[in-house]
């Protein structure tokens, strides 16, 4: 009896209690401020105390924000003492970044403790408008010139050393400098130069001049400016087509559903009638359907067509319904590539795909856009897969939105067009990505700047007076949905250039 009165009192006061780790983790918060982008890198230190009894078993460190670094090993910090983990930040351009890292310990599978850090990047940022320009056809022994600008859009002081003239082919195309002062130019933020080229059309017919913008942007220290040129004997020019089959589109939506993107859906479930509007005017034979940069099914299995009964209300809809609540970890590019594998029966042959993401972050895919774009021309021959984004502005971002550095270069591989996700006029801004899916299936003149009002269409032979309109803004003929050409149809589109002014 005694012996068992003397084991409950060995126990009540403990002497039996498991034993244990006890990690205190600090700081639980890190600010690197502002760092030259480029010639900077801030490191801090992390502190791993461990006041328990055993030895505290870190598994591994997940870290998740771009321009941080920190070893992601595992590492064993002894009862009483601790471990430094060194944490890096290193700014490539004019940006602010932000992330957090999470702590895993051995035979847990949750976090056991996340530490968060920002940082901004101070720097140049060169931007030059336009990149290229096509000066088009001009009549032999005429001259013309156009303005280029650089911008400094950072917000340190760009220093422009020097422009560069690069030609292989025989060209008239020079730089005119005027009445500027000699370089280097130094333009502190938000400043803008402008100098101009000059083309003389005489001698060869093509024309070319890259110019190489160098400056101390550290990201992109060099821009190419790209002009080229054509001089032309006649001024009449002749172009022939031969149209295909029905032209057939189908379309899906990226959606991202994290918890950022609210404001966002309901901007576009608000305006997206003024997208189906346009598009139905022109290209009546589509399909459209959403997937979300998580879930790379149809969202309610559902698929909207021309006939889809009161269309823009259904749409409006199942956009509400899409919500916030899914991966903080956006991968429309993998999304979209599982979404072609997935629903296969769904993809139409001889049909157009155009993808158009919405996002306020950048692609977290596993792998990058040259990889996505290798497998989305596997699926579609060249010119019948056409990507879109709505994404925050490149370089900096806008408005709390991450800058879409991975989807711009994908929109970059493909020509296509890209627009902000901070833009006010969401209206203006769907009717133009409707009419950039509209334009995509249309005649496009070779030659720039065409005298509008002698412009004939000819399909076999007869001229065609309606039922085609001509958009000064893509320099193509786009016939109307019920004016297309029936397949075999021989188009001839004639007009005229600009003589010299």
């Amino acid at each position: 009896m005694l012996l068992s009165l003397l084991l409950l009192s060995c126990n009540d006061y403990g002497i039996n209690e498991k034993l244990s780790a006890d990690p205190i983790i600090a700081p639980d918060f890190i600010d690197f401020g502002h760092l030259k982008s480029g010639h900077e890198s801030g490191m801090r230190q992390i502190i791993f105390s461990n006041g328990g009894e055993l030895p505290l078993e870190v598994d591994h460190i997940e870290i998740h924000g771009q321009r941080f670094d920190v070893e992601l090993e595992g590492f064993t910090v002894e009862a009483g003492s601790w471990h430094a983990l060194d944490l890096t930040y290193t700014p490539q351009t004019y940006e602010f970044n932000e992330g957090y890292l999470d702590v895993y310990l051995k035979g847990q599978e949750d976090p056991v403790s996340s530490v968060w850090f920002q940082g901004y990047g101070d720097a140049p940022v060169i931007e030059v408008d336009p990149a290229e320009h096509d000066f088009g056809p001009l009549s032999e022994d005429c001259d013309i010139d156009h303005e280029f600008a650089v911008t400094n859009v950072g917000n340190l002081d760009l220093v422009v050393n020097s422009l560069s003239e690069l030609s292989t082919i025989p060209q008239q195309i020079s730089i005119n400098l005027g009445t500027l002062p000699p370089l280097p130019w130094t333009l502190p933020p938000q400043a803008r130069i402008a100098f101009w080229t000059e083309f003389l059309a005489e001698g060869l017919p093509l024309h070319s001049l890259e110019i190489i913008v160098d400056s101390n942007d550290p990201l992109e220290p060099e821009k190419s400016i790209l002009t080229t040129g054509e001089t032309m004997i006649s001024t009449t020019m002749v172009e022939s087509y031969t149209q295909g089959s029905t032209i057939y589109v189908d379309i899906i939506w990226i959606i991202d559903n994290s918890g950022s993107m609210h404001s966002f859906q309901s901007k576009l479930a608000s305006n997206i009638g003024d997208f189906i509007s346009v598009f139905m005017a022109y290209s009546p034979n589509f399909q459209m359907a959403f997937i979300t940069t998580d879930w790379p099914h149809f969202q309610q299995n559902v698929t909207f067509t021309q006939n889809t009964p009161d269309l823009v209300r259904e749409v409006q809809a199942l956009v509400n319904t899409i919500g916030v609540g899914g991966s903080a970890n956006e991968k429309g590019m993998e999304m979209l590539d599982q979404a072609l594998i997935t629903n296969q029966t769904w993809f139409r042959q001889g049909a157009q795909l155009v993808a158009i993401f919405l996002t306020d972050e950048d692609d977290w895919s596993p792998y990058g856009a040259t990889h996505y774009a290798q497998s989305f021309d596997s699926y579609y021959p060249q010119g019948m897969f056409l990507p879109f984004a709505i994404i925050g502005d490149v370089p900096s971002g806008c408005l709390g939105a991450w800058a879409g550095y991975d989807y711009y270069e994908l929109i970059q591989l493909y020509r296509s067009q890209w627009w902000s996700i901070c833009e006010r006029d969401w209206g203006l801004q769907m009717e133009d990505i409707a009419m950039a899916i509209v334009n995509s299936a249309s005649y496009t003149l070779d030659h720039v700047n065409p005298k509008i009002e002698t412009i004939s269409v000819f399909v076999n032979g007869q001229e065609v007076e309606s039922g085609w309109n001509y958009v000064e803004d893509s320099n193509t003929i786009v016939f109307d949905w019920d004016s297309v050409p029936d397949e075999g149809d021989t188009v001839e589109i004639s007009y005229e250039i600009w003589e010299c002014e």
